[in-house]
């Protein structure tokens, strides 16, 4: 099996058993055995089994960051491509391995975020120093905002996450309103 294929079946099969078990139970044997390959194999693809979900969970949402979305847009397609997979999602924050998940997203909530901030205009006036601070401040609050609604059940209706990412929008535009000075 090529790299590639291989890399599309542990994605496949873990997906397949976070249907029928929780995340916290799922190991790396279970899915090298299902896949047909031996966990060195595993390992070569994936860091972990956390590795391997914060893949499958930026993969789901790295088409919301397209280049013509603004941070409003963005938000609200995380939205929609998480309700579509709401029990997987549910599954993976909900286990144990929470604090470990969200460490590993933050670095690519960040670099998307870095890229969001870019987009506004007038961005490039602000010192590095004070941009960065900006894109990290809005980056944790967004991925704590998004976890925290994927634990607490994402029963929030789309109104009121389309309303909060349009504040956020706003906050940030005027966030490097101010800092521009």
């Amino acid at each position: 099996m090529s790299g590639k294929l291989t890399d599309e079946s542990i994605r496949k099969t873990f997906m397949e058993l976070l249907e029928q078990k929780s995340f916290s139970k799922i190991t790396v044997k279970d899915i090298s055995e299902r896949v047909g390959i031996n966990r060195q194999t595993f390992y070569y693809h994936y860091r972990d089994i956390v590795d391997l979900a914060s893949s499958i969970i930026i993969d789901m949402c790295k088409d919301c960051f397209r280049p013509e979305n603004d941070l409003s847009t963005c938000l609200m397609e995380i939205y929609d491509v998480m309700m579509r997979e709401k029990p997987i999602v549910l599954n993976i924050v909900r286990s144990k391995n929470y604090d470990s998940l969200r460490l590993r997203l933050e670095p690519d909530i960040k670099r998307i975020m870095d890229g969001l901030v870019d987009r506004i205009p007038g961005t490039a006036m602000i010192p590095r120093q004070k941009r960065d601070f900006v894109v990290s401040y809005y980056a944790v609050a967004i991925s704590s905002l998004v976890l925290r609604w994927i634990q607490e059940g994402m029963d929030v209706d789309r109104t009121f996450f389309h309303q909060l990412s349009l504040i956020i929008q706003t906050n940030l535009e005027n966030t490097i309103s101010i800092l521009r000075g």
